[in-house]
This record gives C-alpha cells, structure tokens and sequence, in this order.
C-alpha cells in the first residue's frame, strides 16, 4: 500500500494568518525537473520576531534538556470545497533555545502524493532577535521521494533546510497543500497530533466547508483541546501550552499519541463494501489462473496442503516490487497480469493468492492491516488512513483460520509473521461490521540450545553446540541468513558466539532450515578448547549460559512512562557433559524454581554415568505489561540472570583412591 496516502502527517500544520501579496508561483525541481505538484510562491513576510516568541516562563517551565525545540504555534486549517477537493493549510513556527536543538530540528518538511496532491510554499524563513530575516533558498529544497527497496510511491518529503540559524532563532513554514479527492477511490481522511515529542505554545485547527457541501465529522482524544463553532460552517479548535508527550523506546507511537481524526462520513461496512467492489473487479479467473493452479493443486488431495502449495507459490516465486503510483497505490492490478510478471506489491500479492484459492474452492478474503498500529482505541472514526498494507485470510475446516503476509516468503502459512502478531485487521469481506486484531502467539522468541561438551583428560574439551529457532523468530533469522554470502553467514554467526559463548575460540557453522519454511532454522558448530583446566587439578567446572543472558537482556524494557508490550520468550537450553576417565560428580549447583505471575525460570540437574545434563526452561509469555509493574519485571529478569551459571563440583580418581 502506499503508506504515505493514507498516513496522517505528523507535523503538518495549517495557517489561518491573513493573506499577502504572493510572487508568481514557481515548479520546485527534483533531479534537475520542474515538478507540476510542488510550487514556490513566497508571500511577502507577515510575521514578526516577537509576535511568535514564547514568553520565558513558558519556556522555562516547558523545556527540558531532552527537548531541544519549541513549537511556538501549530495551526492547521482543512476546507472541503464544493467540488470535492480538499485545502489545507499549513504553518508551522519552531523556536530555538540551543545549538542542539538546531542540530536536530533544523530543517522542516511536509508531505505531498503527486498523483493526488499539489502544494504551495507561501512562507519559508529564519526569525532572528534583532529582526533580522533569513529566507530559505529555493535551490536548497529537497524533494526526497518516499522509496524504500523495490517500493516506488507517488509521496515525496519536502525537506526546507533553514538558513542563519542561532540560539533564540525561530523558523517559519507556511505551505497551501490541495487534494483532489476526485482521483482518490477510498474517503477522504486525516489525522493531526494535537500533541507531539516537542512541547507547544499552541495548537489550532480550523475547519470549514462550502456552502452546500456536506461538513466533516472529527473526534479526538486530547482531552487539552476545546472546539467552538465560530460560523455556519467554522470550526475552530484549540489548544494551548501542550507538553512534550512523553517518549519511551517501547512503544509504538501511533497507539499513544492523542489525535484528531478529520473524515467524510463513513462506516466501516461502507469502506469494506466500497473497497471490496474494486478489489474484486481485479480477480481475472481466466484461463492464465486456472492453468497455474492446476500446476500447483497437481496431486493434491487435501485443503492444507493446497493452501500450503498455493501460499508457497505466491510469496515465494512471485517477487515483492512496490509499484505505487497512481491508483496502483491503492487498487491491485489485474491477477492475470501480476501473474504474467511474477511480481508485485502487497495488494497485487494478496488478489493473486485469493483469486488462486478461491478458484480451488477455499474461503479466502483480503485483510487491510498496519505495520504500525495495534491499538483499535485509537481508530477513533471510521477511517482509511489506518491501514498501510494488505495480507490475506482463509478459512478451512470450518473456524480454522490461518492469515499470511504474502510479502514474506520466510514463515510457513500456519504461523502468522511478527508483523501480523496483534496488528489491526479490517476484513474486506461481506459481513464485516468493525475493525479487529490478529491473534498473537504466546511467544515470538522460540529458541532451543543442545551443548555437548566431551572433557578430556588432558584438559582440553570439544563442543558441539546446535542452536535450533522456531515460531515467528525463525522467519525473521532465516530472511537474515538468506540475505547474507556463506562467508557473511559464518561471520554474523561467529560474532555471536564470541559475544555470548567465548571469543578464544573460531568455530566454524553449519545451517540447516534455510529453504523450507516448514522447518525451524538451526545452526550447529563443533570445536575443540585446548586448555580448559590442568591435568590432575580439575576440581569443579563452571558454564555460562550466554544465550539465556542474552534472553533476558532483550526482554528488558526501559520503557519509563508508558506499558510494555512484551512479546514473550520460551527458551530451553540443555548442557550435556562427559568427564574424564575416573571423574564423577561430587554435588551440583542449585536446582532451580523460580516462578512470578510475568513467568518461569527451571533448571534441573541429571547426573548421567560419568557426567551429567543440565536442563534449563525459561517461560515468559507475551503480557502487556502496565507500567506500575514494569520495575518488578525488570527486577525478575535481573534476578534470573544472576542463576545464568551452572556449576557442578567434582571427584577426581585420587579422590576415590583415598
């Protein structure tokens, strides 16, 4: 999907100042070519240095050393005119107290869909104290288009870089962004953030209409912002001396941030009905489908194993490539096209594989997601800009329903990808009345350890260690390990042996499990130590468990304002020792039992003949973990990695002798 068409833009601001004499508009280029969607037309300046100054004791008592920059004013204004199009907007005015804050905030930007959209930059400069103003320079506009790997959007940042900045400067941006909703298949739409990571003096929002046109209809959880109908067809909203919302490194900023939703009235079975009419139109069913199912359905005799070879199919031989322009962005191509070109984007991907199944007869409907939202508290109307992906679902066996991401050849169609664990879901089928979630797993992080180690009587000890991943991690280390040369593997591998087992050491690896995605990823390694202790003084012996370490480091939060979604972890590891000739164990380190409501911790001993096994569980499921709770679970995992080592005690052949 093109995420940038339907995304709110998180800092896009609309101006209601009086208008002034503008400059005859002139095309920003973007690699050496006029554009014909974004315009430079400066007005002459109509703001002064002291109008949009914060007054000190709102600085001082909002500004932190963490929040380098202020937001002096944010105003955004969104008018539905009578021919449907959509204008907005846009003033931002940015103060600066400190040289780091112009390090990391020193530019401004908006947002622009070429194919929907076109924009016009009526006021870019630098306020300085003493009065002075310093304009942007037009040649210095970037255009930076939206494109990852294989992903080509019609979006584009337009990135300003403010000249003579210094401590107590303030920056203004003033930009016209019009919508030609027209051209859009799904309803007009649009979150704003009343409050952002930096704090604000004030925040508006104006909202009108035409004469005869229908109004909007908008809801918001800020609870700071007041809302007055100041015409017939104006409203106005504000809110004023906003604090920095505060920012945690766990947390998805889009499932906590209070918004503004703006939209055309709708419901969510008339976006499904809408969608699902132009999706369907997509599913060719000709003859180019059926012969490739037959191809693949060629000895087939059950449901699984159909959708299976179907699921293969499409997300491992047709390839992923994002071509997102125009409608492209939004509606699939045809399915025998994508088909013909073994490629395409998420929407493409998903018509092909349901066009594919329901040919053969299983129920399968397409699914719009987030690869970024988890909570439907924060769909607050029904909505299109939400969603930013499409995967599919199918149902067999009557309630059982498995949902694949077909833009990931890595996981098997029985188990969901991480990015599907918990996301939001719309099904874009008939009968659909609200929007839900996927189902998570218990755990993502599934993890097997088998260490063998045979000690020598020289002092010398060989490993051979298997380390086996399983459930969504094994999807994520298999796209790693594919993406990598046999030497990159070796070396990735390596380093992580170093950090977490021993860097004396330079084992070499195998790896099984890379090509079916049916199977765990494993990685084995043998390796020989040639001094672990001294002939005839081998009294004790004492390991490590890296791995688990390295477990319970990841599942830390620092997380200081906000709940934890914990993904959970299920780790089991299993040490196998053989002793010398004439060595047995005299006692072990302790049995273990460590059990909280966040989860487990158990470690056995085996004495085995002349050696013994150790046997650690580790179970700590997926939680949301509120905040009051947070330093316990901290404090658990600190206390579970202080009983990483195992140790046992040893009686040597003069022992038994005497």
């Amino acid at each position: 999907m093109n995420i940038r068409f339907f995304a709110a833009i998180l800092g896009a601001i609309c101006a209601i100042a009086p208008a002034s004499p503008i400059i005859a508009k002139v095309a920003i280029t973007h690699a050496g070519v006029p554009t014909e969607f974004v315009y430079w037309a400066p007005e002459v300046a109509s703001f002064r240095y002291a109008s949009l100054l914060p007054s000190r004791n709102r600085l001082e008592s909002k500004l932190t050393i963490d929040q380098t920059a202020y937001y002096s004013t944010r105003r955004f204004g969104v008018h539905f005119l009578a021919n449907g199009d959509v204008k907005e907007t846009i003033f931002i005015s940015r103060y600066y107290p400190s040289r780091v804050g112009i390090r990391n905030h020193g530019n401004m930007s908006f947002w622009v869909d070429a194919f929907s959209q076109n924009a016009m930059i009526e006021q870019a400069y630098t306020l300085l104290p003493d009065g002075t103003r310093a304009d942007v320079e037009k040649k210095a506009i970037q255009l930076v288009a939206d494109s990852e790997d294989n992903i080509f959007t019609d979006s584009f940042e337009v990135i300003l870089p403010y000249a003579g900045l210094e401590p107590g400067a303030i920056t203004v941006l003033k930009v016209q962004r019009i919508t030609k909703v027209k051209s859009m298949v799904l309803p007009w739409s649009r979150n704003f953030f009343p409050q952002t990571f930096l704090p604000h003096r004030k925040f508006e929002l104006v909202l009108s209409w035409d004469e005869g046109g229908d109004p909007p209809i908008w809801k918001t959880d800020y609870e700071g912002i007041n809302c007055t109908l100041k015409s017939i067809r104006t409203v106005l909203c504000v809110a004023e001396d906003i604090p920095a919302y505060q920012a945690d490194p766990d947390i998805r900023y889009l499932d906590v941030l209070p918004a503004f939703v703006v939209a055309k009235y709708n419901t969510w079975p008339g976006i499904v009905r809408r969608y699902r009419s132009r999706f369907m139109s997509q599913l060719s069913g000709g003859s180019e489908i059926q012969n490739s199912l037959k191809k693949i359905a060629l000895n087939i005799s059950s449901s699984e194993e159909l959708l299976d070879q179907i699921h293969r199919f499409v997300s491992q031989k047709v390839r992923y490539v994002g071509l997102e322009k125009g409608l492209g962005g939004i509606i699939p191509r045809p399915t025998a096209l994508t088909l013909r070109r073994k490629y395409g984007d998420c929407k493409d991907k998903t018509a092909l594989f349901v066009d594919l199944a329901r040919i053969a007869g299983l129920e399968a409907y397409p699914v719009l997601t987030s690869s970024d939202r988890r909570s439907t508290r924060k769909l607050l109307l029904p909505a299109t800009h939400y969603f930013d992906h499409m995967v599919a679902c199918v149902r067999i066996q009557g309630d059982i329903e498995h949902c694949v991401d077909l833009t990931d050849p890595y996981s098997h169609y029985t188990l969901s990808s991480d990015a599907l664990q918990g996301a939001i879901r719309l099904d874009v089928k008939i009968g659909t009345s609200a929007v839900d979630v996927f189902k998570t797993t218990p755990y993502y992080r599934v993890k097997d350890v088998r260490a063998t180690n045979t000690i020598r009587s020289d002092g010398s000890l060989v490993e051979e260690q298997v380390v086996t991943y399983a459930g969504p991690l094994a999807a994520r280390v298999r796209a790693f390990l594919i993406s990598k040369t046999p030497q990159e593997r070796q070396e990735s591998e390596l380093a992580d042996y170093h950090s977490l087992v021993s860097d004396s050491v330079n084992p070499e690896f195998e790896f099984f499990g890379l090509n079916d995605v049916s199977d765990p990823v494993t990685t084995r390694s043998n390796v020989l130590y040639k001094a672990v202790f001294e002939p005839g003084k081998f009294g004790s012996y004492t390991e490590k468990d890296g791995w688990l370490a390295n477990e319970l480091k990841i599942a830390k939060s620092k997380n200081k304002h906000h709940e934890y979604a914990f993904s959970g972890i299920r780790y089991r590891s299993e040490f196998i020792s053989k002793l010398p000739t004439g060595y047995s164990v005299a006692y072990t380190g302790p049995k273990l039992s460590l059990k909280t409501r966040f989860g487990s911790l158990i470690r056995q001993y085996e004495i085995e003949g002349p050696g013994y096994r150790v046997i650690t569980e580790l179970n700590l499921p997926r939680a949301k973990i509120p905040l009051s709770d947070l330093p316990k679970f901290n404090r658990f995992l600190d206390y579970l990695k202080d009983n990483v080592n195992m140790w046992v005690a040893l009686a040597q052949p003069s022992d038994k002798q005497e």
